[in-house]
């Protein structure tokens, strides 16, 4: 990852997490390479499943004002996290690794408060040869990389959920080579912000 992250994914997540402000949410918070761009004044909980991640998290987070939760997104509805109640849901390359991806959106959704926004940066399948590439690896791959699926449809699991896309940046993954050539950054609201 450090190579990723000096090849422009740390540009990326630097624009990305600029934005946030209140009350902010990070699901997958792995062992905090977000952390550096979230401004000051924010409140944030981060949430990881991983235990060996959850240790290097817990260190990068020291003296600051971070909740962290053990647990994954599944595990949100026990954990007396409160629903709608993030001004800003985060993810960073996690949603490939989730086991249900539509159930994850349908999270996220509950956990947004009115006005909120779940903005993310994922990689995602890409139509084409890429495509096949990624479904003949997956399988392998996901075995190998802590159940990431290289041909996840981020964008048609949201046109089917409750959230709408309100702004698209699309990207060549650095470093990402036929497996994962791809990467979209963005935002998304509930559409219940928009439509009664």
């Amino acid at each position: 990852m450090p190579l990723v992250e000096k090849a422009g994914l740390a540009k990326r997540r630097q624009e990305l997490l600029g934005q946030v402000s209140g009350r902010v949410l990070e699901i997958g918070a792995g062992t905090g390479f977000n952390l550096p761009y979230y401004p000051e004044n924010v409140q944030l909980v981060a949430v990881e499943p991983n235990l060996d991640m959850l240790k290097i998290l817990r260190a990068r987070a020291a003296g600051r004002n971070i909740q962290i939760i053990e647990g994954s997104i599944g595990d949100l509805s026990s954990s007396g996290i409160s629903l709608h109640s993030f001004d800003f849901v985060v993810t960073t390359l996690v949603l490939c690794s989730v086991p249900d991806m539509d159930e994850a959106l349908q999270t996220i959704s509950t956990l947004l408060a009115p006005g909120g926004k779940f903005i993310f940066i994922e990689h995602v399948v890409t139509p084409g040869v890429y495509e096949r590439v990624q479904n003949l690896a997956t399988p392998l791959w996901k075995r190998m990389a802590g159940g990431c699926h290289l041909n996840r449809d981020l964008l048609g699991s949201l046109d089917h959920s409750q959230m709408v896309v309100t702004t698209l940046f699309r990207f060549n993954f650095p470093l990402g080579g036929p497996l994962i050539p791809h990467g979209i950054m963005g935002t998304a609201r509930l559409k219940s912000d928009f439509f009664v």
